[in-house]
């Protein structure tokens, strides 16, 4: 089996575009300062964890509400209060359930699904803090999806 690649920017970009029908721009920013992380875990065909994605507290705000065209005003409320609703957070994890297709290929020679999120506050599972720690490749970006507020997206991937 091939190993997860590390989508590009561009493929996040399309991605996210799609899903959400919303314009979405991606800057690179590695500086990963968020605290409050709701983290993917994406395994493969053996069940091995190769890949996570983390969303801080504010993409998964704004995520959700745009999936499920939430006003503006409400992800503030949520990232004022530092948690998000019952339904913001299966919107968000819906949003990082779609993430699995950036690893994907085509020929099915690479597939990866959502085994996991876990919440800010909870601990990661083992596997999870180990792509995390020591990945092979990483990326970080700031996020702005048009009308809400901006956020951070870590990629990580063993």
């Amino acid at each position: 089996m091939i190993g997860p690649l590390l989508p590009d920017q561009p493929s996040l970009v399309i991605l996210l575009r799609g899903l959400l029908d919303r314009d979405v721009t991606l800057h690179r920013d590695d500086a990963h300062v968020a605290e409050n992380w709701f983290t993917a875990e994406y395994i493969d065909s053996a069940g091995d964890t190769v890949a996570v994605v983390r969303f801080d507290l504010a993409l998964a705000a704004s995520a959700g509400a745009s999936l499920a065209l939430i006003p503006r005003g409400a992800t503030e409320d949520w990232i004022s209060a530092g948690e998000l609703t019952e339904d913001a957070i299966d919107n968000a994890s819906e949003v990082l359930n779609v993430m699995a297709a950036g690893f994907n290929q085509a020929d099915h020679s690479r597939h990866l699904k959502l085994a996991n999120v876990t919440r800010p506050g909870l601990e990661l599972a083992a596997s999870a803090s180990k792509v995390i720690e020591s990945p092979v490749a990483h990326a970080g970006y700031l996020v702005n999806i048009a009308g809400y507020p901006d956020g951070r997206l870590t990629v990580h991937v063993a």
